[in-house]
């Protein structure tokens, strides 16, 4: 028999550090996320493939997380009888058995699909409590119709980038930089329909994230919003994850759009950036026999 299990990745709406540990562990965190329509699979047909397929050009829209999702249920199918254990489960594996130090959005998002509010409790990874709150698809409709999802080419983000955020040297001088973004991800959830508070938090938490450590921000991000200064009161940029794409919210998206990709067409901008085309994901991970 022959299984497939495919599962989305995320633009995190909010900053996806409150998410990670130690921070988490320490204080509980909160993350704003939404599962789009670009699918990592996984495969079991006498033995085990998998592929990072739609999401494989992009960086920094939790691929990683969702193959792990995608891995442990194609090997183990009635683990998503307990989504919530799956969760803790990938976190297991990612922080313990691989050492690599990642958050808990990503599954989350990957294995239960849509845009929401995401609650991780303190304590060990676990056992940590889990609180999802969904937004309804019609308000997220509406978000939708205002971001734009950027390629910023390759990131510069150092894969120690969370041993340098999270390090002696950064933790303590770092925690209410972190409280902030887990308070405005719930400030997020409330103001989704309020274009101004919008730009405001998304600005707000992009320079808390580029204060976390001097390698976070892209450079040709920086170009990017340079180039789009015609448009500063109008939108809010910000990068996701690990510093490969980046999210742009603006109430005037088509302007917005058809100038960006006027500048793309002179060459004004990097050759590596591109505007994704992408939609809301709504089903998250799925199984397929046969």
């Amino acid at each position: 028999m022959k299984i497939k299990v495919t599962a989305p990745v995320r633009v995190d709406i909010s900053a996806g550090w409150p998410d990670s540990d130690p921070y988490r562990k320490d204080f509980g965190g909160a993350v704003l996320n939404a599962a789009i329509d670009m699918r990592v699979r996984a495969e079991f047909d006498n033995f085990l493939k998998t592929d990072y397929w739609q999401a494989k050009s992009y960086n920094g829209l939790g691929a990683s997380g969702a193959i792990d999702a995608a891995w442990l249920v194609v090997r183990n199918p009635e683990l998503l009888n307990d989504r919530q254990e799956l969760i803790r489960n990938i976190w297991d594996l990612e922080n313990r058995n691989v050492m690599h130090r990642a958050g808990t959005q990503d599954q989350a998002a990957a294995i239960y699909g849509g845009v929401n509010l995401w609650e991780f409790g303190q304590g060990p990874g676990e056992t940590a409590s889990i609180r999802r709150t969904a937004i309804e698809i019609k308000r997220a409709e509406k978000l939708q119709d205002k971001l734009i999802l950027v390629d910023i080419g390759r990131p510069t983000i150092s894969s120690n980038i969370h041993n340098f955020v999270f390090g002696h040297d950064n933790y303590e001088k770092n925690i209410p930089k972190l409280d902030r973004m887990k308070e405005i991800a719930v400030e997020m959830y409330a103001s989704l329909e309020n274009d101004s508070e919008m730009i405001n938090l998304i600005r707000e938490t992009w320079n808390l994230q580029k204060s976390l450590h001097k390698s976070i921000e892209n450079p040709a991000a920086k170009v990017l919003e340079r180039s789009i200064d015609p448009y500063f009161s109008k939108y809010a940029l910000r990068e996701t994850g690990s510093g490969g794409c980046a999210i742009i919210f603006a109430p005037e998206k088509e302007d917005l759009v058809k100038y960006i990709n006027s500048l793309i067409r002179s060459k004004s901008l990097p050759k590596e950036i591109k505007i994704i085309p992408f939609k809301f994901e709504y089903k998250g991970i799925k199984i397929e026999k046969s």
